[in-house]
């Protein structure tokens, strides 16, 4: 074996292992029992969650995964990316959510829901559906293998409307979805209509009170 082909295996390997380790400051997300970045602080909150430690939900870690859209990042992030790290890199994290079948998925910014789009394999253009609830807010619902899916803003940007608007999106979402045995009882566009309407009867009914 050439010295070369060598030193690229040397590396592969050593990348693998950083790789299944982790993040080594993910532990430094929690000061005592307070979770102090705001990444994961505000993602938290997303779902309903406050600043404290949750260790049998949302911060125990072999019940959530969290991940970039794809391991390979450059200094500018996603878009420099040469075509095969970036198409490879985004399936890798859809084979990973098909292999965990996690009971749900949420993108946090970056138009994920668009870039799937644009770098899907037919394979998987049978599989996900997206449809955005209110024109002129960057949230939409989806599903992907039958999975409910999120695209809301970045914890770490502007979060539109309100504080909490976003927690309660989700929230309605996860009330009006009904699955049986893994199956959606209704079509995306119909939770979808059903959300509208039902943020437009809370305002109409506070309005008048």
């Amino acid at each position: 074996m050439e010295l070369g082909c060598l030193s690229a295996l040397y590396f592969l390997e050593y990348y693998l292992e950083l790789a299944f380790a982790g993040n080594e400051c993910w532990g430094q997300r929690f000061c005592g029992d307070k979770n102090v970045w705001k990444f994961t602080n505000g993602a938290r909150f997303f779902m309903g969650y406050d600043a404290s430690k949750h260790v049998d939900t949302i911060d125990n870690d072999h019940k959530v995964v969290w991940t970039n859209l794809t391991p390979f990042q450059s200094d500018k992030g996603f878009t420099d990316l040469k075509a095969e790290l970036r198409d490879e890199g985004v399936k890798s994290t859809l084979e990973l959510i098909s292999i965990l079948k996690p009971k749900k998925v949420v993108f946090l910014g970056g138009n994920a829901f668009g870039l799937l789009d644009k770098y899907a394999d037919n394979n998987l253009r049978l599989h996900f559906e997206h449809i955005k609830v209110f024109d002129k807010l960057p949230l939409e619902i989806g599903r992907l293998y039958n999975i409910p899916a999120y695209y809301v803003s970045h914890p770490s940007g502007k979060w539109p409307v309100s504080h909490c608007f976003i927690s309660v999106f989700v929230f309605l979402r996860n009330l009006i979805d009904i699955y049986e045995n893994d199956k959606p009882t209704k079509s995306l566009k119909t939770v979808a209509e059903s959300m509208r309407k039902e943020f437009a009867l809370w305002h109409d009914r506070i309005e008048t009170m």
